[in-house]
């Protein structure tokens, strides 16, 4: 009977070292260490993934159409190469639905050992932790990334990795905004705006971690139109406030107006036509195919597209 004891205490010293307890948006999980089979639902988790080496062998996109996902499950090779993810070893992943209705059959087919997902107030927790332990990360509050990272940084042990992702970044920061200062930009444009056009005439203010943090680390003041208040209780993650056109067409000459979209986003050339009526200077940004919308690397990529553009313009 001794014995027996000492095999189950050993038995759960094993299982503890093996496991970690994460801490999400709905609640905490114990999940593996290295887990050998990963699904990941929505992009921004998947660059997150990429950051931290883990092996994803299921996504549920939410910007790959459906027509560019074969018969095998697979996204067409040609539409991979020309996407963010191009550098990445994920080309292969098997598409399981998409981020708003991911597929619990072909998940399931997949036997993961962990399932990590976007967050913004879906319902499907309870079902996908019948298949594997599965943690939430938000995307409706601030930071949600830079949170998402270090705890999934745990599991692989990669928190040098995460560390550096975060240095880089900040590094690129001081870098570009040095860059733009040193051109005169600030004195020209101190404020920025960031906005996104919807098809259908809807316009967006993104105020959070969708393109409005990359330019206030670039250096450039956020700064609303008069008259326009954004309530952080109801739009804390700073992506769900419309602006109308009038309050669109209030922003001065020294507002830099960044208009960000990504795919599937694409907003309408009346739209666009919109925006570049206002004394603002306007910079258009379209991230790439299956972008996310935050995260180390493409804030680093935005980041530098938009000073690029910003500094032509002054020649």
């Amino acid at each position: 009977m001794r014995y027996l004891v000492l095999f189950a205490a050993l038995m759960s010293l094993a299982f503890a070292q093996d496991t970690v307890t994460l801490t999400h948006a709905e609640g905490e999980t114990v999940v593996p260490k290295n887990p050998e089979r990963v699904v990941v639902i929505g992009e921004e988790i998947l660059e997150l993934a990429w950051v931290l080496d883990m092996n994803v062998v299921g996504l549920a996109p939410g910007r790959v159409p459906p027509e560019r996902v074969t018969a095998a499950g697979k996204i067409d090779p040609e539409f991979f190469a020309d996407s963010f993810f191009a550098g990445s070893d994920y080309g292969d992943v098997t598409v399981v639905g998409t981020w708003v209705e991911p597929s619990v059959e072909a998940i399931l087919a997949l036997q993961p050992d962990l399932i990590i997902r976007t967050y913004w107030g879906q319902e499907g927790y309870e079902q996908l932790s019948r298949i594997a332990p599965t943690v939430s990360f938000s995307q409706i509050e601030a930071n949600s990334w830079k949170t998402a990272l270090t705890e999934m940084a745990k599991i692989t042990g990669a928190q040098k990795a995460a560390d550096a992702a975060l240095d880089d970044l900040n590094a690129a920061y001081k870098t570009l905004g040095a860059e733009l200062r040193a051109a005169g930009v600030f004195g020209k444009t101190p404020n920025t705006l960031v906005v996104s056009p919807f098809p259908g005439g809807d316009v967006y203010l993104y105020t959070g971690d969708r393109g409005a943090d990359v330019m206030r680390a670039l250096g450039f003041t956020y700064a609303l139109p008069g008259g326009v208040v954004v309530d952080p209780a109801a739009d804390p993650g700073g992506w769900t406030t419309p602006i109308s056109e009038e309050a669109l067409l209030q922003t001065g000459a020294d507002t830099l107006m960044l208009s960000l979209t990504n795919s599937g986003f694409e907003g309408d050339p009346e739209t666009i036509e919109l925006l570049g009526n206002s004394d603002a200077q306007l910079v258009q940004q379209q991230l790439a195919p299956m972008s996310p919308w935050t995260g180390p690397k493409v804030n680093r990529l935005l980041a530098e597209e938009i000073t690029a553009k910003v500094l032509a313009a002054e020649q």
